[in-house]
């Protein structure tokens, strides 16, 4: 039986190679909860570091009580090769489900269901769901904080090790100085006053990664934003719901707003912001 650097148990078909990865299907026999501690660990490994893709190797686990239950786990192996990290901002819970600040998240869950990834993955530390996949053929990891918003940046900081990696980050919210059906990429700015953005900024200690900006303020009659008076009135505005007029604008807004992230991931920011802004 060959050592599998993923696992402390089962058996590996084939030796490591110099990536330290298995050329081979690894097969072996778990418990749910070591199985889910390895795609934590092997995640780490590789996901959270900031220039780093995985490389999909297939590993057969199966639940220790019921042998012909088995899942399917992609490991990661260390590559350099830089990965795109999508983070949608919002605030968790039901309560909060459909509302304007939850714009991002929104919009995050929406790629979720019209691209090819995993399912969701719940992390406790810190709170956050992700998900693998591809955008084009790269590889993308989906992020929901699990975190109210002025938290987010504890995420952000648990896959960004340090400024350069910053530049696979996009980071996907709603921006109350735009009106509703409005979108933009954005690179390198300050917060704007979005208590979530300047959570990142502060856990990264840089401005250098990519917004995408969703526009949810009401529109004056030229189609600008009209952004509510008052601490008090903006709190409530973007803790309302859109209504389902607004939400069949915002659903149009990401599609494209989709396309620009699927150009950065592909083509770079600039040339994404170039194109959609």
């Amino acid at each position: 039986m060959r050592y599998s650097p993923f696992l402390n148990i089962g058996s590996i078909e084939a030796p490591r190679t110099m990536k330290g990865c298995a050329t081979k299907t690894r097969m072996g026999t778990t418990t749910r909860s070591a199985m889910s501690a390895n795609l934590i660990m092997s995640s780490r490994s590789a996901l959270f570091s900031d220039m780093h893709r995985i490389v999909r190797s297939r590993f057969v686990a199966c639940n220790s009580k019921n042998v012909a239950q088995c899942f399917y786990i992609n490991f990661a192996c260390t590559m350099r090769i830089p990965m795109h990290i999508v983070l949608g901002l919002g605030n968790p819970g039901e309560e909060y489900e459909r509302t304007r600040h939850n714009a991002g998240r929104m919009l995050v869950e929406r790629l979720h269901a019209t691209h090819d990834f995993s399912l969701w993955k719940s992390e406790k530390k810190p709170p956050m769901q992700i998900a693998l996949g591809e955008l084009s053929g790269k590889k993308t990891t989906l992020v929901l904080p699990d975190t109210f918003m002025n938290r987010s940046g504890q995420v952000a900081a648990h896959f960004i090790r340090n400024k350069t990696g910053a530049e696979n980050l996009v980071v996907v919210y709603d921006d109350l100085d735009m009106p509703l059906g409005s979108m933009k990429l954005s690179f390198g700015r300050s917060s704007g006053g979005h208590n979530g953005v300047e959570s990142i900024i502060k856990a990264l200690k840089t401005k250098d990664f990519v917004r995408v900006r969703l526009g949810v303020a009401p529109k004056t009659p030229k189609g600008l934003a009209k952004k509510p008076l008052g601490e008090e009135r903006v709190v409530k505005f973007l803790l309302g719901k859109f209504s389902s007029d607004q939400e069949a604008e915002l659903k149009k807004t990401f599609k494209r707003a989709i396309e620009a992230i699927e150009a950065v991931v592909v083509d770079g920011h600039q040339a994404a912001m170039n194109r959609f802004n």
